[in-house]
């Protein structure tokens, strides 16, 4: 009886127990279910809410980028000589500043520190500032945003600012008011029991939800330890939870303070603790099964990645060597040993550099080179002569990178060295180089005037001929400039367009007599050649086409005079007999062709004959 007794006691102790613990699981269920969905509301609103702040931030830098675009005025330049213009100015800053109701003030910094241009806090002296000092140290930082507190009003203020393009360093300054971020943190909806904040890198408070003190020590700690970098962060207390979110592109954090949900049960603490502890013989079990799979794993993946290294290096089409800090070969591949001429790459290890070179001064200068070069940026890349073993020169491009990353690098871990045969190459260009020298001495030397078109007909290239004909003073004052200026008129600009300069399209070479006109605005007669210079059928004339213009305002002026004299009279002007007859022909096969009246006047002039007589 005693026995079972004993039994059922122990059954049911055992079963009170049971349902003690489903209990107090059910309840740290709910309160992590709780403490879940808090948290991914506190994750979702921190996103928003920096999205909304980095917003602002961007509607502030545009009215600062407005500013920027305003100093290089010469109205705003000559405003620091000037008081009347600077009074004007000041005036300008104030209408920017008011299209912002968080804007404070706005000025321009000096190299001093001393803000200008503002009308409520000009002279300020903000060199002490995080901003004018994270300006200052990096020169490459166009703009920085910061905390300023002004000790003269006692007020906190954040600080935007913009870099100046100027001589001397300058910046566009916004004092915007602590208010424009409450503005957007009273905007979530949370009870009293949660602080909504914002802090900079140094994990100082900047602004505040209403009623919400001072954040955690412990939460400000942690952005203080992350120097700035922390992107997004979680970090769940025993009593409190964080939600951290960086601002995009600004150096400040939104964080989100809340109490966990705690249990009400005396047992909550004892069958946490011995859960915690099965739970951590476990997972210290899983992680170290874990941690040697992983092993094996990373193990499984050096060697597939050595063996595809060791692949490309020896399969490599460039040579690869590597040298150590006293400049002696200490690995290659094929590919260098059958550049330089050694057997095999074994036969070049342990051989100096030295012997690549051409000469001892060669070696030297390449050395001081690369010792120059390489602690800027531990890498190097020139082109260099050489020497083969069979004493052959050949030209090589070579890349030089230090093994050490840091900067400076240590010489002494050695450095790799990738080089390219560009012998037939650098030939190739030497001959390029000529040919070129020669097409120009034969372009600018040509007795015909030519011209290269290129993108809507517009001068890419002209020789010196061509500005002598139309009259300009060189080349240089067409290049540029729109093909519109060399023709008579507009309508003869599109008619050429039309008629001749799409047709080069389907045609090979056009040539045709044309007028151009010259600087003078008078007009020239010219021969026009002109064809396409992609080679592609039909031709893209936006890659260009070169037109060649001779002179011929001579022959056409001879050509007018031989038709004058053809069909004029010398001494009145008038159309002589043979043109009379020619025009009367034409006339009447005019008429008989279409029917048209046709008249003719005679007229006599009394005492004519004595005219002819006296004058001829």
């Amino acid at each position: 009886m005693a026995s079972n007794l004993r039994r059922y006691v122990a059954f049911y102790t055992f079963f009170l127990i049971f349902i003690l613990f489903l209990a107090i699981v059910f309840l740290l269920d709910a309160a992590r279910q709780q403490d879940e969905n808090r948290t991914a509301k506190m994750e979702s609103d921190s996103y928003l809410l920096s999205e909304w702040i980095r917003d602002s931030f961007v509607a502030t830098e545009y009215l600062l980028m407005n500013l920027v675009s305003h100093t290089k005025t010469e109205h705003f330049i000559d405003a620091y000589t000037d008081p009347e213009k600077y009074r004007e100015e000041v005036e300008h800053l104030d209408i920017i500043r008011s299209a912002s109701p968080h804007i404070a003030s706005a000025g321009i910094v000096d190299e001093n520190g001393i803000l200008s241009f503002s009308s409520n806090m000009d002279g300020k002296d903000i060199s002490g500032t995080d901003f004018f000092r994270k300006m200052q140290e990096d020169p490459w930082r166009t703009s920085y945003i910061s905390q300023y507190f002004d000790p003269a009003p006692g007020k906190q203020f954040i600080l935007h600012g913009i870099r100046l393009e100027m001589e001397k360093p300058a910046f566009a300054v916004f004092f915007l008011e602590v208010s424009f971020f409450e503005e957007w943190l009273n905007r979530l909806e949370y009870d009293g029991s949660t602080g909504i904040y914002v802090l900079d890198a140094a994990g100082n408070v900047v602004s505040r939800t209403d009623g919400a003190g001072q954040p955690d020590g412990e939460a400000s700690a942690y952005i203080r330890e992350s120097g700035g970098n922390l992107n997004e962060m979680q970090t769940l207390m025993f009593d409190r939870m964080y939600c951290t979110q960086k601002i995009p592109e600004i150096e400040f954090f939104i964080l989100f303070e809340h109490p966990h949900l705690n249990p009400a049960s005396s047992m909550f603490i004892p069958i946490l603790l011995v859960t915690i502890g099965l739970s951590t013989c476990f997972s210290l079990a899983t992680i170290t099964l874990r941690s040697i799979l992983k092993q094996i794993r990373i193990r499984h993946q050096l060697e597939n990645t050595s063996f595809e290294l060791e692949t490309i290096f020896d399969n490599s089409m460039v040579a690869i060597l590597f040298i150590d800090g006293s400049r002696i070969i200490r690995r290659c591949n094929s590919r260098f040993s059958d550049l330089i001429g050694y057997a095999s790459p074994d036969e070049a290890v342990g051989h100096s550099v030295a012997e690549l070179h051409i000469s001892k001064e060669s070696f030297m200068e390449f050395g001081k080179y690369y010792n120059e070069a390489m602690p800027v940026n531990g890498i190097v890349s020139l082109e260099w002569k050489l020497k083969k073993l069979d004493g052959t020169h050949i030209w090589a491009s070579i890349i030089g990178k230090a093994v050490d990353k840091s900067i400076p690098p240590d010489p002494k871990k050695g450095f790799i060295w990738i080089a390219e045969d560009v012998t037939e190459k650098k030939k190739m260009t030497e001959e390029l180089k000529l040919a070129n020298a020669e097409l120009e001495s034969f372009f600018s030397n040509m007795t015909v005037g030519v011209l290269v078109l290129r993108e809507g007909r517009r001068i890419y290239r002209a020789n010196d001929k061509l500005a002598e004909i139309l009259g300009y003073d060189s080349a240089e004052d067409l290049i540029g400039q729109s093909a519109r200026m060399l023709h008579v008129s507009t309508e003869m600009y599109e008619d050429f367009g039309e008629r001749y300069y799409k047709t080069l399209s389907f045609k090979d070479v056009i040539q045709v007599e044309y007028q151009l006109k010259k600087k003078d605005g008078d007009s020239i007669w010219v021969t026009a050649s002109g064809k396409a210079l992609d080679p592609t059928e039909p031709p893209d004339l936006n890659k260009g086409a070169v037109w060649m213009f001779d002179d011929i305002s001579a022959r056409k002026e001879a050509e007018q005079k031989l038709v004058e004299l053809a069909t004029t009279d010398p001494l009145t002007g008038l159309l002589n007999r043979r043109n009379f007859m020619e025009s009367g022909e034409r006339e009447m096969a005019i008429h008989k062709r279409h029917g048209r009246p046709l008249s003719a006047l005679m007229v006599d002039i009394d005492h004519f004959k004595s005219i002819n007589d006296n004058f001829g």
